[in-house]
């Protein structure tokens, strides 16, 4: 398996799980992975539309438009 897209099937499947959304630190804490490797994913998903910001602090991300 491709650890990457391991990774950001699990970044998926966190952020949709939560409701009101995943913080970036949620998600590096909750699947083990460094944080640097979260935001690179994370940044990723979000410029193709998998996932979106929810502004505020923290800074949280849910599911985008293109997911559905």
């Amino acid at each position: 398996m491709n650890r990457s897209v391991d990774r950001s099937v699990d970044i998926i499947q966190l952020v949709c799980s939560r409701p009101e959304g995943a913080s970036l630190r949620e998600i590096s804490q909750q699947l083990g992975i460094p944080r640097s490797s979260a935001f690179d994913i994370v940044q990723t998903l979000e410029s193709r539309g998998i996932i979106r910001e929810i502004p505020g602090p923290p800074q949280k991300y849910a599911p985008g438009l293109q997911l559905y």
